[in-house]
């Protein structure tokens, strides 16, 4: 897999981790210009990678990458369900009254994105799961966007 990284990042990979390796090989298939295209190509590669050498691909990814102004999450597994990975966006509140909560989502602004693996808080209706092999955009102006992640072999 490290032979597939950009010779000018190479030197930018400080461990060995599967999450580190793949983070910098994607780059090499257009992280910059398209995250979720160059994630599925990294993925498709890793799995190829298995087969290869007659193993059973079983990726286990909740993927998160942003470029300052957009984001993205990949929730996906080779086999099986994968992790589970909720959404949540900060509307305008209601004017009456809520439940304060101690958790961060207390101290999130109107527009505010949060993406994680288990919700913080128990906050009815707030979460929404991403759906297993599902890539979401979260666009610099608040809209949500998914479709299907499919890992494809480069």
């Amino acid at each position: 897999m490290m032979l597939a990284n950009r010779p000018a990042m190479y030197a930018a990979v400080e461990g060995s981790t599967d999450s580190e390796v793949l983070f910098y090989v994607a780059f090499a298939f257009g992280l910059e210009d398209d995250p979720v295209h160059a994630i599925e190509r990294t993925i498709g590669l890793a799995e190829e990678a298995q087969r290869a050498h007659g193993i059973e691909p079983e990726i286990q990814a909740s993927i998160g990458v942003s470029n300052g102004r957009s984001l993205w999450a990949i929730r996906y597994a080779s086999q099986g369900t994968p992790r589970t990975l909720f959404a949540l966006r900060r509307r305008r509140r209601r004017s009456t009254s809520s439940t304060r909560t101690t958790c961060a989502c207390g101290k999130m602004r109107e527009g505010d994105h949060l993406i994680v693996s288990e919700p913080l808080a128990d906050l009815p209706g707030a979460w929404h799961e991403i759906p297993a092999s599902t890539a979401l955009t979260v666009a610099e102006d608040g809209t949500y966007d998914s479709r299907p992640f499919e890992p494809v072999a480069p």
